[in-house]
């Protein structure tokens, strides 16, 4: 069955057949969930299901017929797809039309027309006015699905036209299987990914490849021993959030990973100034050095990391954010290490 690919989102799963086997399914539903927990999975899923040869009556697709094989490849003439195009930061209001004229147009192979918005977080007012009448008055074959990670991001007017299904974040046991599926067998690779990950397959997936361990390294070390390398630095955490793929969603994620793990040492360092023990036991960075930062840069260090999340929720390019952030830990050091006036 087509769902048993899902891990972690039964309660979900439960809803959707619940309001198909009582005939009560609605037109337009917001998915919610963190990144990473299976929301385009599900959506795809649920079009499957829908767009079936062959559907069984708990709303499950057989995964064989020729219409699941097109909803796979994103070429079934019933599915229409939505997403921020690369390089917008914004959902254009263009795309946005086009995407409401292909809902309202006859299904060409079966009963039903499915809609799936991604990046649903990204409409601003007039691609979301766009969307509204759709919403409004939807055609009657059409289930529209959006995809975002949370409901407060969603307008107003259009949280008041959609029904939600929220996605939990994934428990231990489904990380480790899924890190298992993608050939990553080391037991404390797997651990340390679950401590990190946030219940997200994609933070888990992200954490052990792609070269994260090594970068890791170089900027734990970095701060440790205060040698920030401003253009060095921002290229390499460009390159690994740019791994992600084209899509802006998976890199600003990847993005906020690096985030994570910025607060987490200057939070380790913090610790060890102050004579606390380390929070997490198998830190795997000298911080010998840190005695040349005083708890106040630390906490400051630790508050521009803080403000860098607000500007990558304001979809500030990665680029910029990272430079800025980096630029502002050298500087300070540079502040630091200035000899002090001599009075006049």
């Amino acid at each position: 069955m087509s769902w048993e690919r899902i891990r972690g989102q039964e309660a979900a799963r439960v809803q959707v057949a619940q309001a198909w086997k009582s005939g009560r399914l609605g037109h337009a539903y917001a998915l919610i969930g963190p990144a990473g927990v299976g929301k385009r999975l599900f959506a795809r899923e649920w079009a499957k299901a829908m767009l079936c040869e062959r559907r069984g009556p708990e709303l499950t697709a057989c995964d064989h017929c020729s219409a699941c094989r097109q909803v796979e490849a994103e070429t079934h003439p019933d599915l229409h797809w939505l997403r921020t195009p690369e390089g917008k930061h914004a959902l254009p209001v263009e795309e946005m039309r086009q995407f409401c004229e292909a809902l309202a147009r006859k299904p060409l192979r079966g009963g039903r027309v499915v809609g799936i918005l991604e990046d649903a977080d990204d409409l601003n007012v007039e691609s979301a006015n766009a969307f509204l009448k759709t919403l409004e008055e939807p055609p009657g074959a059409a289930l529209i699905l959006l995809l975002c990670s949370g409901w407060e991001q969603l307008l107003p007017t259009i949280r008041s036209r959609c029904q939600q299904i929220r996605l939990a974040p994934l428990n231990r046991t489904d990380i480790h299987a899924i890190l298992t599926e993608h050939g990553i067998t080391d037991p404390a690779l797997q651990e340390e990914a679950w401590r990190w990950c946030r219940g997200s397959a994609a933070r888990a997936l992200a954490l052990v490849e792609g070269g994260l361990p090594q970068l890791r390294q170089t900027l734990w070390e970095g701060l440790a021993s205060g040698t920030i390398a401003v253009d060095r630095w921002t290229q390499q955490c460009i390159e690994y959030a740019e791994a992600a793929g084209k899509d802006s969603a998976s890199q600003r994620e990847r993005a906020e990973l690096l985030l994570d793990l910025l607060v987490e040492a200057l939070r380790q360092m913090l610790r060890q100034q102050v004579g606390a023990s380390l929070a997490v036991a198998d830190w795997s960075v000298s911080l010998t050095s840190v005695a040349t930062l005083t708890p106040e840069r630390l906490l400051d260090w630790l508050d521009r990391t803080l403000l860098a999340y607000t500007h990558l929720e304001r979809r500030v390019p990665l680029p910029l954010l990272f430079e800025a952030l980096f630029d502002y830990l050298a500087r300070s050091l540079e502040q630091d290490t200035q000899p002090a006036s001599a009075p006049t």
